[in-house]
This record gives structure tokens, C-alpha cells and sequence, in this order.
């Protein structure tokens, strides 16, 4: 059954500003990731506001810039870290970007975490817990506790290693947690990933506009860009920046991505400018993405002349599938332009075979006025 949330708006303070970098020198330990969002803190004016979590009793914070526009969130975990009757304090806050993901931890000043012997972490297992933290797939999410840490009636000695406030850890989870630290590490992740970071994304989805999702699209971080793709629709208004930052996600470097960015143009955005602005990313494109691309050409209302112009000048250089997909738009759209048409015509000279029979297919399935390109066809079946 789906999480419902009740969202309590309780307060709003001014002035907020959180340093989003690594310090331990009076300031607490800080651990974050680069965040959606570039803004210059000094100069900014934030507002914080306050919304409960009632799936997992946590209050969430949500920082907004001045115009009312989320910037991250963050929740103030203190809680005592317990298994087997013993008790270790825990104080962190966890941050979430706007996208939901994983943002960073912060302790505040002069606390640390500790492991089962009180021993504080080192940098080393302070880096690890933050890389553990970035990692949504982790399956710490299917293990219980108790199943993480065996209590003193289902411990193996062979298959357990001290740690945790119970004296051991499985051997088959020592890769997803920091080592005499099990607890901590299970419970900081099962928070990051929990309801609160539905809650998250619920709340950003309530501010989502052309702008922000545009911003989201600029962001360093991949999962942010498919976040913002698959809330494209959301998108009031398909402004000028926001076409130009989808168009920056069609390439070749990742093809998830551009098969993502595809699928979010709709047929009212295949205007002659974005067709043409298609036909630059076809010409410089993988065999792959060429066929995606056109693909999506078929949606259009109708191909434009320039178009129609500009492609057909690259036919001699397609051979394949390609060339068989770009002959099946052109028949799709009903071809009519005679200079295009002369252009599908010079194929028949083709020494390949496979290009020559597509073309010679392609003509006789429309309508063919010219003559010289009638004399043609009749040479081609002739030879």
C-alpha cells in the first residue's frame, strides 16, 4: 500500500544557510555530494520550512532560495542506536537533493559517530558510510536488523566478524555496511531511502516548472537528468532553454539517457525548428540513436520543406536500416517535394543492391510524375 503522507506546514524562518562542503574544524564533520543546485550562499536569502512525516515520525526541512523554489531538505536524526539492550547515541542530520537523491550528512559540532567499542570513526570509515550512503541499491532495505546483526542464540562464529553493539556482523553483509558499525549504517540508510524521501520528491513535484526543470537537467549528476525527464510532462510551458537542455541529453555518451530525452519530445514539440535541431543530432549520431531519431520523426503533424531539403541531401551516405527508416518516414509523410524525390531516384544507381532495391521499392509505391525519374525506374527494372 502506498505511503500517504500528511503534510503539516508549521513555520517559516528566514536566513537559513548550510555550507554544502567536508569541515571538521569547529564547524562538525560534514560529508556531502554535489548538489542539483549551484548558489551562492553568501548573497542569497533562503527561507526554511517544516513538514511532518507522519510514515516515519521525522520532521523534514525544505531550504528554498527567494523565489520560493526548494534548494534541498534535510532532517535532524537523534535517536539512540540499539540493539540487544544497549544503547549508543545518535545525532546527524541527513540531507536530501531536490530529485531525492541522496544528498549528504552533517554531525554538529564537537559530536561524532562511534563504533560498538565507542571508538570514533575514522575519515576512512567516515568516506565509506558517505559512499555506502549514495547507494540506493543497496539491499539493505530487504535486511532486517536482526538478520544483520545475529543476536547471541543465532550466531555462527565461522560466518560472523565483532561488530555492532550485538559483537557481530554476518560475513554476507560486511560489504554494505561500516564495519563495527552495522546499526548505524542500516538505520541512516533505511531513513535516506524510506518515506521521507517520497515525501521529498512529492514536495518538489508541487514546485515544478519550466525553469526548475530546467535547472535539474543542467545538473552534474545522471540520476538527476532522468529524474527531470521523467517529470518533463509537468513542464508548463516548453521554453526555448528547456528544448535546448532535452536536446543536450540526445547524444551518444549515454543511451539510456538519450532514449529517456526521446521519449519526453511529444508530438506538439516537433516543430521545423526542432526537427531541424533533430536532424543535426541524426547527422552526428550512432547507427543506434540514428533509428530512435527517426522513430520519433514519425510522430510529427507533417515533416517540414527544410527538413525534407536537408535530409535528403544525406541519402548517398545512408546504407542499412538507416536509410530503410528514413525512406519509411518519407512514405509515411507522404513525399511530394520532386527535388527530394530525384535525390531517393540517384539510389537506383547504387552499385549496392540492398540500396538500390529500397529505392526502387520506395518509387513504386508513390506517385512518380517525373519523367526522367519514370525512365529511370524503367532502366533499374530492365538491368
Amino acid at each position: 500500500m502506498l505511503l500517504i503522507f500528511r503534510l503539516c506546514l508549521l513555520f517559516i524562518i528566514e536566513g537559513f544557510v548550510l555550507s554544502l562542503s567536508f569541515s571538521d574544524n569547529g564547524q562538525g564533520i560534514e560529508y556531502f555530494q554535489v548538489s542539483t543546485l549551484h548558489y551562492d550562499e553568501d548573497s542569497m536569502q533562503t527561507q526554511k520550512v517544516m513538514y511532518e512525516d507522519t510514515a516515519s515520525g521525522e520532521t523534514l526541512y525544505q531550504v528554498n532560495d527567494q523565489d520560493n523554489s526548494p534548494l534541498f531538505y534535510y532532517s535532524n536524526i537523534r535517536t539512540g542506536v540499539c540493539f540487544d539492550n544497549e544503547c549508543r547515541p545518535l545525532d546527524i542530520a541527513v540531507y536530501w537533493n531536490i530529485t531525492g537523491r541522496y544528498l549528504g550528512f552533517a554531525l554538529p559540532e564537537e559530536e561524532f559517530l562511534s563504533k560498538y567499542d565507542h571508538e570514533p570513526f575514522t575519515p576512512e570509515e567516515y568516506e565509506r558510510l558517505h559512499r555506502l550512503l549514495a547507494d540506493s541499491l543497496l539491499p539493505l532495505g530487504n535486511v532486517s536488523f536482526e538478520e544483520l546483526v545475529p543476536t547471541t542464540a543465532n550466531q555462527n562464529v565461522e560466518n560472523t566478524e565483532v561488530d555492532g553493539v550485538s559483537g557481530a556482523t554476518s560475513q554476507d553483509v560486511l560489504d554494505f555496511v561500516v564495519e563495527g558499525a552495522a546499526y548505524t549504517t542500516h538505520k541512516l540508510w533505511n531513513i535516506i531511502y524510506g518515506s521521507s524521501q517520497e515525501l521529498v520528491e512529492s514536495l518538489t513535484e508541487k514546485k515544478l516548472s519550466s525553469d526548475l526543470i530546467t535547472a535539474i537537467l543542467k545538473s552534474p549528476d545522471l540520476g538527476d537528468k532522468f529524474w527531470a525527464l521523467n517529470h518533463f510532462i509537468r513542464a508548463k510551458e516548453i521554453t526555448l532553454a528547456l528544448q535546448l537542455e532535452l536536446l543536450h541529453c540526445i547524444d551518444d555518451e549515454n543511451y539510456s539517457l538519450a532514449v529517456t530525452a526521446l521519449a519526453a519530445v511529444d508530438s506538439t514539440m516537433l516543430s521545423e525548428t526542432m526537427q531541424i535541431q533533430l536532424l543535426e543530432k541524426f547527422e552526428n549520431s550512432n547507427y543506434g540513436l540514428q533509428l530512435l531519431i527517426l522513430g520519433k520523426l514519425k510522430e510529427a503533424p507533417e515533416l517540414s520543406q527544410t527538413f525534407i531539403a536537408s535530409s535528403s541531401q544525406q541519402l548517398q551516405s545512408l546504407n542499412g536500416k538507416v536509410l530503410d527508416e528514413m525512406l519509411a518516414l518519407y512514405k509515411m509523410h507522404h513525399l511530394t517535394d520532386e527535388e527530394a524525390i530525384k535525390k531517393v531516384a540517384a539510389l537506383l544507381n547504387d552499385k549496392n543492391r540492398f540500396v538500390s532495391q529500397k529505392a526502387y521499392h520506395f518509387l513504386t509505391d508513390i506517385e512518380v510524375k517525373d519523367a526522367a525519374i519514370l525512365t529511370k525506374i524503367k532502366d533499374y527494372v530492365a538491368n
